[in-house]
């Protein structure tokens, strides 16, 4: 069965793949900021890399920061079998507790700079995401651990579109550097975290073929 057949004849069709995308988005997001607000241990810092004094804030590229939140909840929707939305939903939701693991065992804050001053809506934006977002959970960065496993599950499936998506990818991933929001630190982390996702779907995939 090619790919525009199993499309067509997926039992995941868009409106149930949203009704598995988005509770556990939120459930993601609600328990995050929960933690962000109410740090569960002693709240700390890391130390600043060579890489987080040389970048400046750059308060527009709160836009691609925001568009990888928004690839958490896009993505899924590109997938074209179901096989393949069944992994990546299950590497989401590895993802997301050893995510969480990350923040309540260790919160990590930011030491943000002053927001500058200025009008657009880059600066609102900005201000908008540093009023809701405190500069706690920073490591593992969920920014980067989610849509990398997306990107992954995608790139299995849909080998041809391994360059396009990736060069997105890291195209996006420096906005967490660029809006202060976190250390290069937690872009390491996150990549971690989306790996041992990705080893924790393929054992399951194996276990289940045994």
């Amino acid at each position: 069965m090619d790919d525009a057949v199993a499309a067509e004849t997926s039992w995941w069709t868009p409106a149930r793949r949203v009704a598995v995308i988005l509770p556990l988005a939120s459930a993601n997001m609600f328990i995050y900021l929960a933690l962000n607000w109410h740090p569960l241990r002693p709240v700390r810092e890391l130390p600043m890399t060579v890489i987080d004094r040389a970048l400046p804030l750059l308060p527009w590229t709160v836009w691609p920061y925001a568009a990888l939140l928004l690839a958490d909840l896009l993505l899924p929707l590109t997938m074209r079998r179901d096989e393949t939305f069944v992994r990546m939903i299950r590497c989401y939701g590895v993802t997301v507790l050893l995510n969480i693991v990350g923040w309540a065992a260790l919160p990590i804050a930011y030491p943000r700079p002053p927001v500058p001053a200025g009008d657009g809506i880059s600066m609102w934006g900005y201000r908008t995401l540093v009023g809701i977002d405190t500069p706690l959970n920073c490591f593992p960065s969920g920014h980067i651990s989610i849509p990398a496993v997306l990107c992954w599950a995608l790139t299995t499936e849909q080998p041809r579109l391994r360059k396009p998506v990736w060069l997105g990818f890291a195209v996006l991933a420096p906005s967490i550097l660029t809006t202060k929001q976190h250390y290069a630190w937690d872009l390491v982390g996150g990549l971690a975290i989306a790996w041992m996702g990705t080893v924790v779907v393929r054992r399951w995939e194996r276990l289940e073929a045994a």
